[in-house]
């Protein structure tokens, strides 16, 4: 048996006994109070540790033998052995290319190299489908360091800026894997990067360009038949040439200026994008290309990650995502219409297929989602649950192109209780003056930061204008006072 094919009844068999651990008849957090839980993990983990000295084939054969066990007892010990048993599977899980004897190397499944994005459309997991459960990497991500002080001088510990129990089953008490329960409606692309050409171990930074002020968008209204039944909908008019011209000109600006300013991640509005935008040639989008080349040429830090301006075609609004070189890591779709109630108009959009979610990793910053304006204000229980309670995104990035503001306002601090920031973009030329155009919620901070306060274009639209968030990678707060880290959104 060669190390591939260890590797995966290794991944195989946590999903086992993760199906075991969600068959606990209580709440999660409940099997913690068993009797003897204390006991049963040690014994559990010495084990454990005793057959994977023993070998690959040893400590397969002792572990399939008692995964047969734990499916077939009633005892409830078995919930704090399958447990157990999954912790120490996943402590030693490494995405490194070695041949340490004490890890198990995934990096043939998630090969990270610098400059070289992974694509994983598949769960680590083969047998998904048949157990139920699918597995994902995961990677650190921020923290906040805190620091007491007391008469006997200071203490510091890390912990992490989500909720304790705001995680499904066992998620918060793994490091390296994260799962969900398979639901063929709702698809994970997993994307791995490296962490940014000129990171120094302090922040994150994101920018949004809200392109314009512009009231560009025009919109044609017509019913569209829909599973036996008519709806009234509205779909974009097709853009002028010059106006196509001039939004690709807005786009190339706020490129520059985010290379010039050091810029990670860049992302743009909804509905903004345009044909020649959307080109692609083996994989790379065209255009983003040769702008990096551009770039490179005169010595520039591209943003490692760029978030095109949504496109609109027939039936369909989605968001390309690219690498800093324009390879294309995958394109995160609108999964329901924008319905205007007082209007009783929606959105033509149609979406049969799985549901898409693009899950960026930066191993040791972020795990980075996008949702489009109206799936963001109407995340449903379903998709908040995959999300962020199994798939633990930690950056939320929301690009609008909305007449309404306050909603995104009200909705921007929703998911601190999981640790996630969310940022979240509008084009100026979709709102009325005076407009908020964006804002943010950092986890951790405790507030919510509106871009409309630190704007310095005083009502005239500026080329390539950006809103820069600057993220800690780690937080520091004493005896437990608000987190200062100096200026969290600049105005470029």
């Amino acid at each position: 048996m060669d190390n591939k094919e260890y590797a995966e009844n290794y991944i195989n068999c946590i999903a086992k006994l993760l199906k075991i651990i969600d068959s606990f008849p209580e709440r999660m957090n409940k099997l913690f109070a068993l009797v003897g839980f204390v006991r049963i993990e040690s014994s559990t983990q010495n084990e454990f540790k005793e057959y994977w000295k023993k070998g690959n084939k040893p400590f397969l054969a002792y572990i399939n033998k008692k995964i047969n066990y734990l499916e077939s007892t009633n005892d409830q010990n078995k919930y704090v052995v399958a447990y157990s048993l999954c912790v120490c599977f996943d402590s030693i899980i490494t995405y490194e290319d070695t041949n340490i004897d004490s890890m198990i190397s995934l990096h043939f499944k998630v090969p990270i190299i610098k400059d070289k994005p992974v694509l994983v459309s598949e769960p680590l997991n083969s047998n998904y489908r048949h157990i139920g459960f699918e597995i994902h990497p995961k990677f650190r991500v921020s923290t906040i360091n805190e620091i007491f002080e007391n008469e006997e001088g200071t203490d510091n510990k890390d912990r992490s800026v989500s909720n304790k129990d705001v995680f499904s089953g066992i998620n918060s008490f793994l490091n390296n894997i994260c799962y969900s329960k398979y639901d063929s409606c709702f698809k994970i692309l997993d994307v791995v990067i490296d962490l940014p050409d000129d990171y120094k171990n302090e922040f994150l930074s994101v920018a949004f360009s809200p392109i314009t002020n512009r009231s560009i968008i025009k919109f044609n209204s017509k019913t569209t038949p829909y599973k036996d039944m008519n709806f009234s909908t509205k779909e974009n008019k097709p853009l002028s040439k010059n106006n196509k011209k001039y939004l690709k000109k807005r786009f190339d600006k706020a490129f520059f200026n985010a290379c010039a300013s050091n810029v990670d991640i860049l992302f743009f509005p909804e509905l903004l994008s345009v044909d020649e935008l959307e080109e692609t040639c083996f994989d790379y989008n065209k255009h983003v290309h040769e702008l990096f080349e551009k770039a490179h040429s005169e010595q520039m830090n591209t943003p490692k990650l760029i978030l095109l301006p949504s496109f609109r075609d027939d039936k369909s609004n989605q968001v390309s995502i690219v690498y800093q070189d324009g390879k294309v890591l995958g394109k995160q779709p609108k999964l329901y219409s924008y319905v205007n109630v007082d209007e009783h108009i929606a959105e033509n959009i149609i979406n049969d297929e799985a549901k898409i979610f693009v899950i960026v990793h930066i191993p040791g910053l972020n795990r980075i989602a996008t949702l489009i304006c109206s799936d963001f204000l109407t995340c449903s229980f379903d998709m908040q649950k995959k999300l962020f309670s199994d798939m633990g995104v930690s950056l939320l990035l929301v690009p609008s192109h909305s007449s309404g503001e306050q909603d995104f306002i009200n909705k921007l601090s929703e998911f601190n209780k999981y640790g996630t920031s969310v940022i979240w973009g509008n084009c100026c030329g979709a709102s009325k003056s005076p407009r908020i155009i964006g804002g943010c919620s950092i986890a951790g901070y405790n507030r919510v930061y509106k871009f409309n306060e630190y704007a310095n274009c005083y009502g005239n639209c500026r080329e390539g204008c950006i809103f820069l968030i600057t993220i800690p990678s780690s937080y520091t707060r004493v005896n437990k006072k608000t987190i200062i880290n100096g200026e969290i959104i600049n105005h470029k």
